[in-house]
């Protein structure tokens, strides 16, 4: 399995692990981001780095469809790069309730874009619909307060679910409750269900933490929401 993780104002997939950095000959940087490709016409993962905090935002593709995970900062800027590809994004999935993950404000700290701002980009002024967004059922309440996102504007996430993001069984997300950073943060792991080859770099999965968990370190467990304890 191949833990994506963060660490700080660092650049490209970062992959916390000895066997992981095995497959650093599968990773080309693209226009600022670095690609994974899992299996040729298959699952692609895209990662960008956009704000002041170190933050990775990603792409899950499959043929011209992708899936932003913890997509923030700057959505246009994401938005031109999806748009360069012809690709077009089918959904958000977040990690956990803060802002620099969700958007919007916490903290005291200046509004950032986000999930509403992807939302309205790709759902309403699509003409599509709501574009789904998806995070911990247990942060659902922080996401909607820092993003201004409605709280039933989310798809709440449980521990064992598993999320077919695609709608059409090419791709699945295990959804792991992984508190401590925020109570209701998840960790996501991420399948495909028959374009992998079983050896090939992505064949185990892709575990995507957030702030839960980073290349040397854990994310931090004392901030308001967090959950000191664990």
């Amino acid at each position: 399995m191949l833990v994506v993780g963060r660490r700080p104002k660092q650049k490209g997939l970062v992959l916390p692990c000895m066997a992981c950095l095995m497959n650093v000959q599968m990773l080309v940087d693209t226009d600022a981001a670095t690609v994974l490709t899992c299996a040729e016409g298959g699952l692609r993962v895209h990662q960008l780095s956009h704000g002041a905090m170190g933050n990775f935002q990603y792409l899950l593709q499959v043929e011209e469809r992708a899936i932003a995970v913890d997509a923030a900062w700057d959505i246009q800027g994401i938005k031109r790069y999806v748009d360069k590809r012809g690709l077009k994004i089918a959904g958000g999935l977040y990690t956990h309730r803060h802002a620099d993950h969700v958007g919007g404000s916490q903290f005291g700290s200046p509004a950032i874009p986000g999930a509403a701002d992807l939302r309205v980009m790709y759902g309403e002024a699509g003409g599509e619909g709501p574009l789904p967004v998806w995070i911990g059922a247990r942060d659902a309440v922080g996401a909607a307060e820092a993003s201004k996102l409605e709280t039933s504007s989310w798809t709440l996430l449980h521990e064992g679910n598993s999320v077919d993001i695609f709608g059409d069984a090419s791709v699945s997300v295990e959804v792991l409750d992984t508190p401590g950073h925020t109570e209701g943060g998840v960790s996501l792991l991420v399948r495909a269900t028959s374009t992998w080859a079983d050896n090939g770099p992505c064949g185990d999965g892709l575990l995507f933490t957030g702030d839960t968990l980073f290349v040397e370190a854990a994310g931090r467990t004392d901030l308001p929401g967090g959950a000191l304890g664990l």
